[in-house]
């Protein structure tokens, strides 16, 4: 059972009624069932956290202090809650392990470094939207097999991983996804 994590409600200012030992609960079973949801009605649901170190804020953070054109990014609120960085990480763990399921589960990538985290990122999207674009009814494919002039894989037949009800690939950590 995921916990309650007051700094966390603290900064979201909920309204006081809404805040019982089963908000967090409530909160999930909601994100599940709409999740579902979509899915159901052939949304692709693709979740992905991007996770950089505790050493990577830290340079960061630095960063925004020393490049003038960064400054505005920076408060000192930030140095506050870099000091809750074991309970925060205690809430997203808990987070993504209430909330990935297989119709829409977590991608948790590492993100120190930005390109690659970003090529991680576009590597499911890219799968998804090329080869997987079903042709409409009574549509006529034109020579070559390309739909209307795309190119690639679109317009070959397949339909949507979540109309089919295929489960959608988690993301290895430290790993870019491979088919």
């Amino acid at each position: 059972m995921p916990r309650v994590h007051p700094e966390i409600l603290a900064a979201q200012k909920l309204p006081k009624r809404l805040v019982d030992k089963d908000v967090w609960r409530h909160r999930f079973d909601g994100i599940r069932a709409f999740e579902r949801y979509l899915a159901r009605n052939g949304v692709l649901v693709l979740k992905f956290f991007l996770h950089i170190s505790k050493e990577e804020q830290r340079r960061r953070l630095l960063d925004r202090l020393e490049q003038p054109a960064k400054r505005w990014k920076f408060s000192l609120k930030d140095i506050d809650e870099r000091k809750l960085w074991p309970r925060y990480m205690t809430a997203y763990e808990d987070m993504i392990r209430a909330t990935s399921h297989a119709a829409a589960p977590w991608h948790v990538v590492p993100a120190d470094r930005k390109p690659f985290a970003r090529l991680v990122v576009a590597a499911p999207w890219s799968r998804r939207w090329t080869g997987s674009i079903r042709d409409p009814p009574g549509h006529r494919r034109r020579e070559g097999g390309n739909c209307q002039g795309h190119q690639g894989a679109a317009g070959r037949g397949a339909a949507w991983p979540a109309a089919q009800g295929a489960p959608v690939r988690r993301t290895l950590a430290g790993q870019p996804p491979s088919d």
